[in-house]
C-alpha cells in the first residue's frame, strides 16, 4: 500500500484542478481530506483513462474519511446485485481500480489551503 499526499490550493474564485499521478496502477483504498482552511468543499475525482467518477462530494466542512467502492461485476460486465447472492447483501462492492492517472477538481474558499491523501493498493 501507499500513500501519497495532494495540496489543494484554490484560486481567486475558489477553484482548484490538477491531475495526480499515483506512479502505478490499482486499487483505490481511501480518501482522506484535510480540510484546512478551505470552507464547504466540493471535491470530484474522475479516472483520467476511463472517465469514471471515483468520488464524488457535495459538501466537506470537516476532516473526512472516504472509501470508495463500486458494484462489482460478473465476466460478462453486469453488476452483482442482491438477487445474486444471500438476501443480507444489498450489493457486492470492490475497490475502484486507478487505470494511470486521477483528475481532481473542486471549488471552495478563495486562496485557501487543504490537503487529500490517497491511499491506493
Amino acid at each position: 500500500m501507499s500513500m501519497r499526499q495532494v495540496s489543494i490550493i484554490t484560486d481567486s474564485a475558489g477553484n482548484f484542478s490538477q491531475v495526480f499521478d499515483p506512479n502505478d496502477e490499482g486499487e483505490i483504498m481511501s480518501v482522506g481530506v484535510l480540510i484546512g482552511d478551505l470552507s464547504d468543499l466540493a471535491l470530484t475525482i474522475t479516472d483520467t483513462a476511463t472517465g469514471l467518477d471515483l468520488l464524488d462530494v457535495a459538501s466537506i466542512t470537516v476532516d473526512s474519511l472516504y472509501h470508495p467502492a463500486l458494484k462489482a461485476q460478473d465476466t460478462s460486465g453486469v453488476d452483482i446485485d442482491a438477487d445474486a447472492g444471500p438476501p443480507i447483501i444489498n450489493e457486492m462492492l470492490r475497490a475502484p481500480l486507478c487505470y494511470g492517472s486521477l483528475n481532481i477538481v473542486g471549488v471552495a474558499t478563495a486562496n485557501k489551503r487543504g490537503n487529500i491523501f490517497i491511499e491506493t493498493h
